[in-house]
């Protein structure tokens, strides 16, 4: 109102100028000069709206549009490592890696292409080159790199997966697969706890963190086993059964297909929840080695 500048039309160029000069000779009540910073902060908004206008058709030229800012200065950390802190994250980086699932994500951090990164215990670096497999010559582990997805091998073993599944569902009843689907997804949640945990003990500066993950996951373990075990009793139980009768003699005709079709099915679910309790044996086992391990070392410094 002190210029007779009442609308946005009347705003130009020299204006704006006049108003960054005024920015840049402020004064603050201790007597300092605004930052580039604090002025920049303030023109901004001033472009950006006149941005808008001149997009709503409010205004034919944007005035604002040719407005030269201040370069913001590149700050300095405001908290810099010491030199204990900073001998403590070199020492770590140049560690070797602890075991296959450190070392996969030290090398996926730091590869990628369609190149095979691995880990020579020999030497004690890190070499790159094209791979074959998991595991390469001299007992060095090869881990795949960032590169394209194997879609075959993706969509053979997706494939595979629903034949079985489809083929369990066609020979059994809905029954015995619902309670073989509850133990398999209980498992699956059992292993996705024991990776959380191992994740937790590992980057979180306070270990008890873990105990959000690791009490659940002694729950989920104990009442699956708990379960899995009296299903299979129940299972092999109905297999005696109908083996007993076939034996004797008293089923006969399409009676005896049937019950013959029905304990071989039930074989086949005893033998599958066998060997998946004890592929998660193997993982339960690792995992609690790796916590034991974990555990013994000094904790983490908290970041800050």
């Amino acid at each position: 109102e002190a210029r007779s500048v009442l609308c946005p039309r009347e705003v130009t160029k020299p204006i704006l100028e006049r108003y960054q000069r005024h920015l840049y000779h402020h004064r603050k009540a201790d007597g300092k000069p605004l930052s580039f910073r604090a002025q920049y902060s303030r023109l901004i908004p001033v472009r950006a709206y006149f941005k808008w206008l001149t997009r709503q058709n409010v205004l034919l030229s944007n005035p604002a549009s040719e407005l030269e800012l201040a370069r913001l200065e590149k700050r300095l950390p405001k908290y810099v490592l010491t030199v204990e802190e900073a001998e403590r994250v070199a020492a770590d980086a140049a560690r070797p890696p602890v075991d296959l699932a450190d070392q996969a994500m030290y090398q996926a951090k730091r590869q990628g292409g369609n190149r095979i990164s691995w880990y020579d215990p020999k030497s004690g670096g890190i070499r790159a080159g094209p791979g074959v497999g998991l595991r390469g010559r001299s007992g060095r582990y090869l881990v795949p790199g960032e590169g394209r997805p194997n879609w075959s091998l993706n969509v053979g073993t997706s494939g595979a997966t629903c034949f079985l599944w489809g083929y369990l569902l066609y020979r059994g009843d809905l029954d015995t697969l619902w309670r073989m689907l509850g133990i398999v997804n209980q498992l699956l949640a059992s292993t996705a706890l024991a990776v959380g945990t191992t994740y937790i003990l590992l980057h979180s500066p306070r270990r008890r963190y873990a105990l959000c993950t690791a009490l659940p996951f002694v729950f989920v373990i104990v009442t699956t086993y708990a379960a899995a075990v009296m299903s299979l009793e129940g299972w092999w139980a109905q297999v005696t059964g109908l083996e007993g009768k076939i034996a004797a003699g008293t089923l006969t005709g399409a009676a005896l297909v049937a019950g013959q079709k029905q304990a071989f099915l039930w074989k086949l679910v005893c033998v599958l929840a066998v060997i998946m309790l004890a592929l998660v044996s193997v993982v339960v086992f690792e995992a609690v080695r790796r916590w034991w391990s974990i555990l013994r070392e000094p904790p983490r410094a908290a970041a800050g």
